[in-house]
């Protein structure tokens, strides 16, 4: 007989897929969004994005208040999900999103995008997420040459201090927003490509305030292993991953472990750099888990 909660869990991941189903049908239909990751990947295509949803859920320029968009759509449940919208907060500008009649009194989720890509082509999909939490889509503070945002310079062969230099100063920017948007309030952070080494870093630098981190597509370079026993954390990594090697990913997935951690690699075999619907139902059933954990 199964147990009570592997059924919700089943019914929950069905839930989501026919979601994600559904979505990918309407994408389709629709332009392509921006990829994200590191130069020379083909990037993914957040499901139920497009040009339109871009350009009118966006961020840029660092306007705050509203996003002008189309009417919310009622999640799983038959609760609304409140429009996106921007703000400024520390030193950087993020979309967020209220979603199952989520308040500022609900646990947080930071969905971290990656090279080239940007908050507005993430919110179509996130706002699709059927859990009650304020989803919060950070925007990278430098310009990318090939269109969208980066967290930190990259290029390919570049030292691992350098790249260490870049992540520290990009997660410094980062959980200054994070903590004034959450205060004491449950987080869970995730992301994609630069996101999930962010991620990663994230979850070395700070145990005791992140309930669960879920980097996709992520490393973390030695100068930033943790010290002590880093937060709880989930990797997501396709094995055929040449822009962020899988084994990049493995090894700090066990560095995590030497240090005492709680810590997870589900590997997904013959996937590349991006990010799978098979990815995307295992990463919401987790998020999930963590919001509603006691």
């Amino acid at each position: 007989m199964h147990t009570s909660s592997g059924l919700v869990r089943r019914v929950f991941v069905a839930l989501v897929t026919c979601v994600l189903l559904a979505s990918a049908g309407c994408a389709r239909c629709s332009s392509p969004s921006q990829g994200s990751g590191a130069p020379g990947e083909p990037g993914i295509a957040p499901v139920g994005s497009s040009s339109a949803a871009s350009s009118s859920g966006g961020v840029g320029g660092g306007a705050s208040g509203s996003v002008t968009a189309s009417p919310a759509p009622t999640g799983l449940f038959g609760r609304r999900t409140e429009l996106p919208s921007r703000r400024k907060r520390g030193e950087l500008e993020t979309t967020e999103l209220f979603n199952q009649g989520a308040d500022e009194t609900s646990p947080v989720v930071v969905a971290i995008h990656g090279m080239g890509d940007a908050p507005g082509n993430w919110a179509p999909t996130w706002r699709r997420l059927p859990v009650k939490a304020q989803v919060v889509l950070p925007r990278a503070p430098h310009h990318y040459a090939g269109g969208g945002w980066s967290w930190y310079k990259y290029e390919v062969g570049m030292p691992d201090d350098e790249l260490a230099r870049g992540v520290a100063e990009a997660e410094r920017q980062l959980w200054a927003t994070i903590t004034e948007i959450a205060g004491s309030r449950r987080i869970v952070v995730t992301g994609f490509s630069q996101g999930g080494i962010l991620s990663f870093a994230i979850a070395a630098k700070h145990p005791g305030r992140v309930a669960l981190a879920l980097p996709v597509g992520g490393l973390l370079p030695k100068a930033l292993w943790p010290s002590v026993k880093p937060a709880p954390t989930v990797a997501l990594h396709g094995d055929q991953d040449k822009v962020v090697p899988y084994t990049a990913g493995a090894r700090a997935v066990e560095v995590f472990k030497t240090m005492g951690g709680s810590a997870e690699l589900l590997t997904y075999r013959g996937v590349a750099h991006s990010m799978t619907s098979e990815m995307r139902v295992e990463l919401w059933s987790r998020i999930r888990a963590a919001v509603d954990a006691p």
